[in-house]
């Protein structure tokens, strides 16, 4: 065998033992990879987040991601479950290995106000020279008015709603959560975008 097929062989060996490694905790039980979906559901509503390391809370979603990703050189086993929560009185309450996100103040309230003008105006949202069709809200099996609790309690039907606009429509969304303010989307700011 020559010595590079050696060295490849051995850098195989080593990355797979890696990852069986990582994936186990201190009990020895194997682990399951955090739900990196709900994560990216919570980041990109702009959710308030919860971590503790050591003896330090940390809010940042970047801090989480670094935790929670496996494959991130910051990644840490001790995290055992992403959960989201009403409030943060609610994340307090949880145990250290539990990292845990909310609607931000006014970020809920904002997003689900442009998600309603998003479904009450769907003609204002053109992709290209087809009318753009979202979901409805029983298609993902919500009821109108959506409410922040549904932004947790039912964040996977509220999910499949998001994925189901127009790339336009979820910025819209997006900005309204991160600046906890609705403005009428400009239909013109959006034209062509699906």
């Amino acid at each position: 065998m020559s010595r590079k097929i050696r060295i490849i062989s051995l850098a195989i060996c080593t990355a797979i033992l890696l990852i069986f490694f990582t994936a186990c905790t201190r009990q020895g039980e194997v682990q399951p990879m955090l739900d990196i979906e709900k994560f990216d559901y919570a980041n990109g509503l702009f959710f308030d987040f919860r971590i503790v390391i050591g003896d330090n809370v940390w809010d940042a979603a970047q801090t989480v991601q670094l935790r929670i990703l496996p494959t991130s050189p910051l990644f840490d086993p001790f995290y055992t479950d992403f959960v989201l929560v009403q409030n943060q009185e609610q994340a307090s309450e949880l145990p250290d290995y539990v990292i845990a996100a909310w609607p931000r103040a006014g970020g809920g309230e904002a997003a689900i106000e442009t998600i309603h003008w998003v479904l009450e105006n769907p003609s204002r949202w053109p992709s290209g020279n087809l009318r753009f069709q979202h979901a409805t809200l029983e298609e993902v099996g919500l009821s109108y008015p959506i409410t922040v609790a549904d932004l947790v309690d039912s964040w996977e039907k509220v999910n499949a709603l998001l994925q189901s606009f127009s790339s336009a429509s979820r910025s819209a969304i997006w900005n309204a959560a991160l600046h906890g303010s609705f403005s009428v989307p400009l239909a013109n700011s959006c034209a062509g975008v699906g």
